[in-house]
């Protein structure tokens, strides 16, 4: 199932499946500020098309280092206890959560073009579970609006959504965050 994250606003957007797909869940997903650390900033996922739908989890990224969680229900980690990164590449990324483990990978399908696929682990790459494809955004002078971007859920990732999705967008948000070394 293929499924397109929209803006909705200036600070949400939801994930809702595409047209031409059957029906499925849908979620919202918001930003917001930490008052007491203005360069840090707290992302929350919900089921539904609103703020008022369950809240599946949040993380907070930015700022120092130390204030970067991921909490999923009533569980909150530190981001580096979740999330590992390959330290020679942005290619690969681990997340464990509790019991969960997903495996993701970067592929470059053109020039500056990348499609993330995620698998239940690093040593069991026979499955792809989900596909995460960054939005293609306009080039130059034209005016048409980019492709947003997408996430295919294939029907073995559909136990692990939330955690599929949550670890999507926080390593989407490391591919984009800016490095303060310049």
């Amino acid at each position: 199932m293929t499924y397109l994250f929209l803006p909705l606003g200036f600070n949400s957007m939801v994930l809702v499946p595409d047209v031409d797909e059957p029906q499925g869940p849908e979620y919202h997903i918001s930003i917001s500020m930490n008052c007491f650390n203005p360069s840090s900033f707290i992302t929350t996922l919900r089921e539904g098309c609103n703020e008022d739908g369950r809240y599946v989890g949040d993380f907070e990224m930015g700022g120092l280092q130390k204030t970067t969680t991921v909490c999923m229900g009533a569980t909150a980690y530190p981001m580096p206890k979740v999330l590992n990164s390959n330290v020679f590449s942005s290619r690969s990324h681990d997340w464990s959560f509790d019991s969960t483990q997903l495996h993701w990978d970067c592929v470059f399908v053109e020039v500056k073009r990348v499609r993330r696929f995620c698998y239940r682990s690093r040593l069991d790459r026979h499955t792809i579970l989900a596909e995460f494809r960054p939005p293609r955004v306009r080039k130059g002078g034209n005016l048409k609006p980019g492709l947003p971007a997408q996430l295919v859920l294939n029907p073995a990732g559909r136990p692990l959504f939330h955690h599929i999705l949550m670890s999507a967008l926080i390593i989407e948000r490391v591919r984009l965050q800016v490095d303060p070394r310049g």
